[in-house]
């Protein structure tokens, strides 16, 4: 597809284990809260998997009269003993918890809610230790808050029933369950509710239909499955639309699972040939397209974070039922400081630099480049040097076979203070360069060369000798 041609060619994520358990499609997947576990629900029941020892934990026999397992999560417990709620297509919840030992899960209770239609939404909210709020929705339009201990049953808070609407997602909205979202399926629109009696506040459309939605509380952001050409991005507050992460156009239009990874900085979402799809949030751009099939259904997905690793679980919804989890590869210290492309603006900067540099050469060849012979300049300008990397001072001679250095033990001088050496070295290289101007004006004038430049130097006396301290 055209994603896969501009998708980036480096591989941000790895396949960390791959479970075959399931003999019929997988339409949940959960992470535990630590990361340690997953859970799977699907046709054939409910699975729980180790991903450390890649392997399949003991729980109890799904009964297959609650009907296929629609929903998973995980719930945190004051306890910290890992519980997993699942809802079935039959209306029931279930929890599940695990034993003292750790060593295997039993239930804890089953329910059955509603008007006894298929689970949609599952979401949860810590009020205190002895309180956590659980949402569910089913597809009879049933909003219902409860509130767990941890121990016992549920115990109802509110419940409600949306008119002409199918609750396909549910959400607290992060206010300590003053508020709830719940979106719809055939009518696109999503519904703020009242946390305490259920009552509707406000409602907004966000597309024609929403095959899944995620919720990111803390940024205030939403992202939706348009059941169309890709995933919208709203913010909550106010009800903007952010922006569109196009995947082409489906085959089917069917639900596909979408959700926020890596701190809500990039979003995944499945498809209906095989791949999952990775978008950088606030840019738009493919980061990835993870190939879970060659072909298929892969619309149930699920993230978190373990260690400050993103992990995605993508699993199969049509026939046996694979599921792959994905985990973000670690990337060096020293990438933090890689090399970037230079931009266009950098481009145009470093060429516009470089041509007032030759702007400011050819003035100053035009203006200063008959005037002074550089070849004297770059001859003086070496003999420096020289004398400031040799250990013995050299002092430059004019007799009768040219212009020559002998060092100052040859050369009989008058000594001078310390404090006034580098005074005399300047006005000594200044009378030179003067001379040296003043005679190629007279060699104009003449129309003379070089030839008698040098036989003005030595006008007195061509056996005469003439120091100059450098």
């Amino acid at each position: 597809m055209l994603f896969d041609l501009f998708s980036s060619t480096r591989s941000h994520y790895r396949v960390l284990n791959t479970f075959h358990g399931h003999t019929k499609s997988v339409y949940s997947l959960d992470f535990s809260i630590d990361g340690r576990y997953l859970a799977s629900g699907g046709g054939d029941g409910m699975k729980l998997w180790d991903l450390k020892s890649n392997t399949s934990l003991r729980y109890p026999q799904h009964c297959a009269a609650l009907g296929p397992v629609s929903q998973v999560l995980w719930i945190p417990t004051r306890s910290r003993i890992p519980s997993v709620c699942y809802g079935t297509g039959l209306g029931h919840i279930c929890m599940w918890a695990q034993n003292a030992e750790g060593s295997a899960f039993t239930e804890v209770f089953t329910k059955r809610l509603g008007g006894g239609a298929e689970i949609l939404g599952l979401a949860y909210e810590v009020l205190s230790p002895t309180d956590t709020r659980i949402l569910v929705t089913d597809r009879s339009g049933f909003v219902g808050v409860y509130s767990w201990d941890g121990r016992a049953e549920l115990l109802p808070v509110f419940t409600t029933c949306l008119v002409n609407a199918v609750p396909i997602s549910a959400s607290f909205a992060n206010s300590k369950c003053r508020k709830v979202y719940v979106f719809g399926l055939h009518d696109g629109t999503m519904y703020k509710l009242s946390g305490t009696d259920g009552k509707i506040l406000t409602s907004k459309n966000l597309s024609d239909k929403i095959g899944h939605a995620s919720v990111a509380a803390k940024e205030q952001l939403v992202v939706v499955d348009n059941v169309g050409s890709g995933f919208d991005v709203w913010d909550l507050n106010p009800e903007t639309h952010q922006r569109t992460f196009p995947t082409g156009q489906p085959t089917r239009f069917l639900p596909r699972q979408v959700a926020f990874v890596d701190d809500a900085r990039a979003i995944v979402g499945g498809s209906d040939h095989g791949a999952v799809y990775v978008f950088e949030r606030k840019t738009g751009a493919p980061l990835e397209v993870l190939r879970h099939a060659q072909q298929g259904l892969v619309q149930t997905i699920a993230t978190t974070e373990r260690d400050g690793v993103s992990l995605i679980a993508s699993g199969t919804s049509c026939g046996t039922g694979t599921i792959r989890v994905w985990q973000a590869k670690k990337l060096p210290v020293a990438s933090d400081k890689r090399r970037s492309r230079p931009s266009l603006g950098s481009l145009l900067q470093g060429c516009i630099q470089f041509l007032m540099l030759l702007a400011a050469v050819a003035f100053c060849w035009q203006n200063l480049g008959y005037s002074i012979d550089l070849r004297a300049w770059v001859k003086s300008a070496a003999l420096v040097l020289q004398e400031a990397g040799s250990s013995q001072k050299m002092v430059q001679v004019s007799g009768d076979h040219g212009v020559h250095q002998v060092p100052v033990s040859h050369v009989h001088t008058v000594s001078q203070p310390a404090s006034t050496a580098g005074t005399s070295r300047w006005n000594g290289w200044r009378t030179y360069i003067e001379g040296g101007e003043a005679r190629r004006t007279q060699d104009k004038g003449a129309g003379r060369g070089s030839e008698t430049a040098r036989g003005v130097q030595a006008t007195e006396h061509s056996a005469s000798t003439t120091v100059i301290f450098l």
